[in-house]
């Protein structure tokens, strides 16, 4: 299961219960709005699971196929070919049905969440919600901020000065910890988008091996067109979606990440990342997130230590 708002705040429970504690009926809009993203979520689950499921189904005919390519040939060989190729075009067949209902789930999340975030910027807006409760709400909006194709505000450090007096040393300390959760949420989206790389990485790595076993030794009688007209599980979700669609909602959020990122990451990196996202080359994709995470990962750090620094010197929480 995607792990974006697995992870949040909200949950069905907590949500009800703001729907309850906050006098507005924009809190209820906003539950509901949470509710029918849990509810996508689980969606694109099955939709994940069942297409997985199809796809490994359709590798177990094909290698089915290839082992009955290498006998000796046979009347039996033949028509136990025959039986197995037709298995393998209908395990194929269902593997695109597949791919292709993982993607109109994927479509619909994406739909689920941006109708979220809107409820949730209503909600800040109307200004009624607890101390808590918009609190959270930002933190839930910051990270949806990437993967619904809207910009996030530009992540600023700091500036640190050991010599101010306690009350600066505090204001600093607060605006440390601010960046720091910042910078945590970009993390989180970029892990969780580095985990859908490798997933897909795989997978593709699974039908180029059976892609190149079908393509061998086809002089066999009989075996012309031996995938059944089925080159390969065409439609393997990328970092967004599926096909072309999917290529498109990794570029918003390259763009997205970017945009909150520019004062983080060198420009360099970000131009190659963004270069790299709209384009479909998932390895390079995967490399260049890994280098964006990494220098995040850098400054959360030196984040984190400033204000354990300043906390210290001014008796705060660490």
């Amino acid at each position: 299961m995607s792990r974006w708002l697995l992870v949040l705040v909200l949950s069905v429970a907590s949500a009800t219960a703001w729907a309850q504690s906050v006098p507005t009926s924009q809190a209820t809009v906003t539950a509901r709005a949470q509710q029918t993203v849990v509810d996508a979520e689980r969606r694109v689950a099955a939709q994940t699971t069942a297409h997985g499921t199809a796809v490994q189904r359709y590798d177990e005919h094909n290698d089915a196929v290839q082992r009955l390519k290498r006998e000796k040939a046979s009347w039996r060989r033949e028509r136990e070919l025959r039986d197995a190729l037709a298995e393998a075009k209908s395990a194929g067949d269902r593997a695109d049905v597949a791919a292709r209902e993982l993607a109109r789930a994927q479509a619909e999340l994406l739909s689920a969440r941006r109708a979220l975030a809107r409820a949730i910027d209503d909600e800040l807006a109307s200004n009624t919600a607890a101390p808590q409760r918009t609190k959270d709400l930002t933190k839930v909006r910051a990270q949806l901020a990437p993967i619904v194709g809207q910009r996030a505000q530009r992540i600023l450090i700091p500036e640190v000065d050991l010599s101010a007096d306690p009350e600066e040393l505090r204001d600093q300390a607060a605006a440390l910890r601010k960046t720091e959760a910042q910078l945590q949420a970009q993390l989180d989206g970029l892990d969780a988008q580095v985990k859908k790389l490798e997933d897909k990485s795989d997978l593709e790595m699974h039908h180029n091996r059976a892609k190149e076993l079908s393509s061998r030794d086809d002089n066999t009688p009989g075996q012309k067109g031996s995938s059944g007209g089925r080159e390969s599980v065409s439609a393997t979700p990328g970092p967004g979606g599926a096909g072309g669609a999917g290529f498109d909602m990794a570029a918003m959020f390259a763009a997205a990440t970017a945009g909150a990122l520019g004062e983080v990451v060198d420009s360099s990196t970000l131009e190659t990342f963004q270069r790299h996202w709209k384009g479909n080359d998932s390895k390079r994709q995967l490399e260049s997130a890994k280098k964006v995470r990494a220098q995040v990962e850098a400054q959360r750090a030196k984040v984190r230590a400033d204000r354990v620094k300043i906390e210290r010197l001014t008796g705060g929480a660490k």
